[in-house]
């Protein structure tokens, strides 16, 4: 006689009184229990495990037993189900029954054994079909493997005919699979195969490129590629390699005899990796330019704390005009504003110290910038104009590194126009930002260059001209005063960048 003992069961029952009774009648059966006391408490449990009878009482708080059922039906199906409800449940249970939510229903009055009697039934039924379906998967199974048997001993009959079709179609598959240009050429240079990445960089339909000579099918010319490894491997017999310059990339050819005459050879463009090495070297420079900057600031501020104190003492003696006291406010003026460009690179290379802000007015800003500049362009007919703002406009910032960044535009602007053209200064609004632009009638930037111009070093001024690291530290600048920097380029018609700020809330 099959053994019940351990079976496992859950009860679902929102009733204490009664689930005591359930578990009293179950107790001889000495069944593996679990208790519920809600819907979502049962559908947690069977997560966890899955039990092979469920016996729930219609009377649950919130859906209710029917419900509860329904769902274990459809998540669950091979568990059992029985209901525990009273007469007036009958109708209601018996279309449930129909539907396969309900498995078994007792209504009352029942007894212990006959709960007992039910329970093993649908214990039996539940392993019945648990067999029903392990049997069912081993049948699947053994026909499967069948299926399968028969389907190898075909391929094999098929395998010695199609055979060479199929490795044939793997390797034309694995030679196109390869990114990078791919050809076998002949001691002439004759291009025998090549893979569809050969063809995409010749610009040419796969099936053209048989036939052709390897440098005029990939590079488009008429004479042999300079130190082309072919010689080598034709000469030697062994690998040979070389580095290749067209137009505007670089390759790595390696080459590999094949025998017959014939090799295969491997195209890399290592352009890529070049502008990594120069963005490298360039890093270098920048970390050189970090240990020799504090040095370099020091020899600096030495001469500069003296003719700030000189042009501090001559503005305090009685008896100077309005034009020397205008000369000597320039003049300390100028030395704060290197003062300040000397710990604007430094800040470049190094994190910066936070700084003191306080309420600046970009009309004064701006103004103060173009009489810094405009020494710069005597003699030059060139026009600085300062449009600004109706009334005072105030941001958070530190005065003297706005001016910096204008001076740095300005004197941009000033490159750009030559020796004729009129440069401007004004103030916008953008949103709630607020700012100032500097514009200019020049050329413009070319829009190849245009997503380069804030990149450290990068300057297309002649050597010695420009260090490349005045857009750069600008727009450090902006972004350390919580704004940002834009700019708008045409061919022969100038170029503009707008500066936008927060604005100061509360003005002075």
């Amino acid at each position: 006689m099959e053994s019940y003992d351990g079976a496992s069961v859950l009860l679902v029952d929102g009733d204490p009184d009664s689930l005591v009774q359930l578990v009293a009648a179950l107790a001889p059966a000495r069944f593996a229990l679990r208790i519920a006391r809600s819907l979502e408490q049962a559908l947690a449990l069977l997560a966890e495990a899955p039990a092979e009878v469920v016996v729930a009482r219609q009377e649950l708080p919130g859906a209710g037993g029917v419900a509860l059922l329904g769902q274990v039906a459809q998540r669950w199906p091979q568990t059992q189900r029985v209901l525990l409800g009273g007469y007036a449940d009958l109708d209601s249970i018996e279309e449930s029954s129909v539907r396969g939510e309900v498995g078994r229903f007792m209504a009352p009055p029942w007894t212990g054994a006959q709960l007992r009697i039910a329970l093993r039934s649908a214990i039996a039924q539940h392993r019945l079909d648990v067999e029903n379906a392990r049997l069912h998967a081993e049948g699947s199974r053994k026909n499967e493997e069948l299926a399968q048997l028969n389907a190898s001993l075909e391929e094999r009959v098929r395998a010695r005919t199609d055979q060479l079709a199929r490795a044939k179609l793997e390797w034309e598959q694995s030679f196109d699979a390869i990114s990078d240009p791919l050809a076998i050429v002949t001691r002439d240079r004759i291009v025998r195969r090549a893979n569809r990445a050969y063809a995409e960089v010749g610009h040419l339909e796969i099936r053209a490129v048989p036939g052709m000579k390897c440098h005029q099918a990939l590079f488009g010319r008429a004479e042999i590629c300079q130190g082309c490894p072919l010689d080598e491997v034709d000469r030697a017999a062994k690998s040979g390699r070389a580095r290749i310059r067209i137009g505007g990339h670089a390759y790595r050819v390696l080459a590999y005899p094949l025998g017959s005459g014939e090799a295969v050879c491997y195209y890399r463009d290592v352009s890529g990796e070049e502008a990594v090495e120069k963005q490298l070297a360039q890093s270098e420079k920048l970390n050189a330019a970090g240990q020799l900057a504090a040095g370099v600031a020091h020899e600096i501020n030495n001469p500069l704390a003296s003719i700030l104190a000189f042009s501090q003492v001559m503005k305090a003696e009685p008896g100077r005009t309005p034009e020397d006291a205008e000369a000597l406010r320039l003049i300390e003026s100028s030395a704060l504003r290197c003062k300040y460009i000397v710990e604007a690179l430094l800040r470049f290379v190094r994190k910066p110290q936070k700084e003191q802000r306080t309420p600046v007015d970009l009309r004064v800003v701006s103004e103060e910038a173009a009489a810094l500049i405009r020494p710069q362009i005597k003699g030059l007919d060139v026009e600085v104009a300062v449009e600004p703002p109706p009334e005072s406009v105030w941001v958070l910032a530190n005065s003297n590194h706005l001016v910096q960044v204008l001076i740095n535009l300005l004197q941009n602007a000033v490159h750009a126009v030559g020796t004729r053209g009129r440069i401007r200064i004004f103030w916008c609004k953008v949103g709630e930002r607020i700012g100032l632009s500097v514009s200019d009638d020049g050329p413009g930037i070319p829009r190849d260059i245009r997503d380069r111009i804030f990149e450290p070093f990068f300057t297309t001024k002649a050597e010695g001209v420009g260090t490349g690291l005045g857009l750069s530290i600008t727009h450090r600048i902006v972004e350390e005063h919580g704004g940002s920097i834009a700019v708008e380029s045409e061919a022969g018609l100038g170029t503009t960048f707008t500066l936008l700020f927060p604005p100061l809330e509360d003005a002075p």
